[in-house]
């Protein structure tokens, strides 16, 4: 069956919000990028980090393949990777090897999904 359900309804979404219990950091969805970006902060500066959820990095999963790129710098230590719907570990599973840049250890293969979280 997989994912594919979950990944239609938040492509609707459109001005959602949502507030972190823990930081209080408010998160509106863009739906123009298929992102969630930070909008709590105030007055001149832009707000702090935003978060990019469910991206599909560039790249081909092919068996051969390991290099990804995503769509925005991502800040150090924020990276997350799920390939096939499970978290990967940072060094046994992928490395980073940039700052828009990682590196599978094992090439995904055809048929295979790779989606990735993180902050800018």
């Amino acid at each position: 069956m997989g994912a594919q359900p979950f990944f239609d309804f938040v492509s609707k979404l459109r001005d959602a919000q949502i507030v972190s219990p823990v930081s209080s950091e408010v998160l509106t969805y863009d739906a123009a990028v298929a992102r969630w970006k930070n909008s709590t902060g105030g007055g001149g500066g832009g707000g702090g980090p935003g978060f990019v959820t469910g991206e599909i990095p560039s790249g081909n999963i092919n068996g051969v393949n390991k290099d990804y790129v995503t769509g925005s710098v991502f800040i150090v230590g924020s990276l997350v990777v799920y390939a096939n719907g499970l978290r990967m570990r940072s060094g046994p599973d992928y490395v980073v090897t940039g700052s828009q840049n990682f590196q599978m250890v094992t090439p995904l293969t055809t048929g295979d999904n790779l989606i990735i979280d993180y902050r800018t």
